[in-house]
């Protein structure tokens, strides 16, 4: 498989995210059952077009990768990725601009923002729950994938997410903006080391 349809064949899969009923190492190791899960087809996809020490926003490995989409996933009940263009980029790399879209809930502010805020900051929390919730999220990010032409794998995967422009069309003001992003509804904070 070409490394330009193994990114798009990574985009259709993960489009609603990863979510496993088995812990990702046992996914990652194989000790789970094979099925026709989602969850295992994932795994076994990643595994199979990413070197074994791949860097990610969350680490190295296959498993670091994993998890940080379970986390993500965790947070964001109704997600979904939908590719718009890929790019060659630097070194044989491939970049990809997917949009990401999720529906606010109230569950996913009651995980994401602080739960010990302080009597001046309450009024501004429920300024911004209050416009935030039962609203669409669209946020362009941008996937590298660096290939390793020796190996025909990925050796890195990365992304970068522009959560300011939609936080600050829902909510109206940079301030709010900032701070939403300041809290862990940022999703940069939901890697596997931050978040459990």
């Amino acid at each position: 498989m070409a490394k330009w349809s193994m990114v798009i064949e990574y985009v259709r899969l993960f489009r609603n995210g990863f979510r496993s009923s088995v812990p990702v190492s046992e996914l990652c190791r194989g000790s789970a059952p094979s099925s026709s899960d989602i969850a295992y087809t994932q795994t076994r996809f990643i595994q199979s077009i990413m070197a074994p020490d791949v860097r990610t926003n969350a680490g190295y490995g296959v498993e670091a990768d994993l998890e940080e989409w379970r986390i993500i996933s965790l947070h964001h009940v109704d997600l979904s990725y939908n590719l718009a263009c890929l790019e060659r980029g630097p070194e044989d790399s491939v970049v990809a601009h997917v949009t990401a879209t999720t529906l606010v809930t109230a569950n996913m502010l009651r995980r994401a923002l602080p739960r010990h805020v302080t009597d001046e900051k309450r009024d501004e929390w429920a300024a911004i729950s209050v416009k935030l919730v039962g609203q669409k999220l669209e946020v362009s990010t941008t996937l590298y994938f660096g290939w390793d032409r020796e190996i025909s794998r990925f050796i890195s995967t990365s992304y970068e997410s522009d959560m300011l422009t939609p936080l600050v069309r829902l909510l109206g003001s940079l301030e709010y903006a900032s701070c939403a992003l300041s809290s862990p509804l940022n999703v940069h904070h939901w890697s596997s080391n931050q978040c459990h």
